[in-house]
């Protein structure tokens, strides 16, 4: 009796184990278990370029066309032009718009520290004052992406991050893989997002988030009634196509968020890429007064 139950048993004991091996193999081989924020890092820079190309990439600067829009908290709508110059681990972002303060402001970094210039007089521009406060996005290489030589991926070994892969997370509707990215100095309430899209390894998204508490009240009354406001910076980079050879956007959108007692703040930039210049191209007397600080 026993014998016989055992062999009418057998089957599906058989089947059960061959379903849990196939199951772990399937586990074992498939991309979420293998993915590793070093093997993200190294599919990324893959889909730009070569690595031999990536590292003739000494010097590269990108042009467009661009527009500053005020979506919450007022209205305005600017058109300008936007150039990116980089240099190794230096670089000037420039934004030369028609409006007042909004047109003419530089993020320039030589890789150890960065400055801002800007038009005097104007509006007060709170993306700018965000992203002059935070210039370690300009040092570490992470403003702008891929679009400059200064991608903080370029170098990891170097910067030394502490890098997380977070796995696919849906983020507007699409699915994306998560690093978060954390500089080795500096920062801590900065929280740094990196996305890629989970086909191409194309670095599509950035976000950049801090809260700041608001001060202490009179009273316990007046303490419990202040709000934490929240800061937050995205890039989005779409449209990708073979850029003086390397595949990049050639769409950069920046964001600016912040939530306040008033309301919410939301501005946006957005550049349409036309014309990129590599190593030679450009004149080094243009390339020193570029990057040069004061």
């Amino acid at each position: 009796m026993k014998s016989r139950a055992f062999h009418r048993s057998l089957p599906g004991f058989v089947g059960f184990v061959l379903v849990a091996l196939l199951c772990l193999a399937f586990r074992s081989g498939g991309d979420e278990e293998e993915l590793t924020p070093q093997e993200l890092v190294r599919r990324h820079l893959a889909s730009i370029a070569s690595p031999e190309k990536l590292k003739q990439r000494q010097v590269f600067a990108v042009q467009g066309n661009c527009e500053y829009r005020i979506l919450a908290g007022g209205a305005l709508a600017a058109p300008g032009k936007a150039q990116l110059v980089s240099h190794r681990k230096a670089y000037n972002i420039r934004f030369d718009f028609t409006s007042g303060e909004y047109g003419g402001t530089q993020y320039i970094t030589d890789g150890k520290k960065s400055t801002t210039k800007y038009n005097s007089g104007g509006q007060v521009n709170p993306m700018r004052i965000f992203l002059q406060g935070q210039g370690i996005l300009l040092t570490e290489g992470l403003l702008g992406g891929e679009l400059t030589t200064a991608w903080a991926l370029l170098d990891v070994k170097g910067r030394k991050p502490s890098l997380k892969y977070r796995g696919i997370q849906g983020v507007d509707g699409r699915q994306l893989y998560r690093l978060d990215y954390r500089m080795r100095k500096g920062a801590a309430d900065l929280k740094t997002r990196l996305y890629f899209d989970p086909e191409t390894y194309h670095h599509v998204l950035t976000t950049y988030e801090v809260e700041e508490s608001s001060q202490m009240g009179a009273t316990p009354d007046q303490s419990s009634q202040n709000r934490v406001s929240r800061q937050r910076v995205e890039e989005s980079f779409s449209d990708f196509r073979d850029l003086g050879g390397y595949m990049l956007p050639s769409t950069w959108v920046l964001k600016y968020f912040k939530n306040t007692d008033q309301g919410t703040i939301l501005l946006q930039w957005t550049t349409t890429i036309e014309h990129t210049a590599e190593n030679g191209a450009i004149p080094p007397n243009v390339l020193q007064s570029l990057m040069k600080m004061k």
